[in-house]
């Protein structure tokens, strides 16, 4: 990593381990983390591979990690306010399995502060959902160069129709009923749309891929804005399902705009071969039985 940002002064170690009493660990040049959460956007990065499909493709869990992922690089505060939120509400759901209304006053406790961490996660998420929206749709077009392809991006949670106090209370009987807290951040969703329908359900495998695209390079912009550094991009086995235009108008997007340090890898060496003849500044690297060759 040396060189690769100013703030790096010199060249660092990290490792990784995992023991049998102690669990995982991260080790900063030699010195052990206290909390793994400590090591989160010390060194940001933004990686795409195929497992990402799941953004477009999946249940708005996985758009939930992708947004706690992007606002724990960003700032701390978020990361100990989702933790927090989501140590209450398994307290809360553990508390409705039981006999409820005779543990009222506690969960009426944990509402408290269910309510005060999950409207700060609430006015991130808003704040990161308003910050994409502009980069997502300019890299969309840029990839896909079809005017007549309108995406947007939306942000849907219960909070948007009430405080949570207030929501808590209207599904007390009913969370009582099912065991479980109903409302809150934990239901939130960011919905991709394309002329207003859910590309999802609607668009074709090279429009979903251009948009996972789209919010991954929207979400390199705004950490950069936010932190003063390039994150690392990875682009891992990207060209599937993307035609040889779109494949070109990427190359040259993350080629020639302010994205920093790129790794893209490709089992088609003479593809990426064709691709990199384009760009002035590349290395080459080969690999074979897990060694550079």
């Amino acid at each position: 990593l040396k060189g690769v940002y100013s703030r790096l002064l010199a060249e660092e170690t990290i490792i990784c381990g995992m023991s049998k009493n102690d669990g995982k660990s991260i080790k900063r040049n030699g010195k052990t983390y206290d909390k793994l959460s400590e090591h989160i956007g010390w060194l940001p990065l933004v990686m795409i591979s195929p497992a990402d499909s799941v953004l477009i493709s999946d249940s708005g869990e996985e758009r939930r990690r992708y947004m706690n992922g992007v606002l724990a690089q960003m700032d701390s505060r978020y990361l100990s306010a989702i933790n927090r939120y989501n140590a209450l509400l398994a307290q809360r759901n553990k508390m409705l399995k039981m006999h409820a209304a005779a543990h009222y006053e506690v969960i009426e406790a944990l509402d408290v502060q269910l309510s005060q961490y999950g409207q700060q996660v609430y006015e991130f998420r808003t704040q990161l959902a308003a910050q994409l929206q502009t980069p997502f749709v300019r890299y969309y077009q840029a990839i896909a160069q079809d005017t007549e392809e309108e995406v947007s991006l939306h942000y849907l949670s219960d909070l948007q129709e009430s405080t949570l106090p207030v929501l808590l209370q209207q599904q007390w009987t009913k969370d009582c009923t099912l065991q479980y807290t109903t409302a809150g951040i934990h239901r939130d969703d960011l919905q991709l749309k394309m002329g207003g329908h859910l590309v999802r359900k609607l668009g074709s495998q090279g429009q979903q891929k251009t948009m996972l695209l789209a919010l991954k390079l929207a979400q390199a912009d705004i950490l950069q804005q936010r932190l003063g550094m390039n994150p690392i991009l990875l682009l891992d086995d990207i060209f599937d399902k993307l035609d040889t235009q779109r494949i070109r108008r990427l190359i040259h997007l993350v080629a020639t705009e302010n994205f920093g340090q790129i790794f893209l890898t490709d089992s088609n060496k003479e593809r990426v071969q064709t691709l990199l003849q384009e760009i002035e500044e590349h290395k080459l690297l080969e690999m074979k039985g897990g060694k550079i060759i």
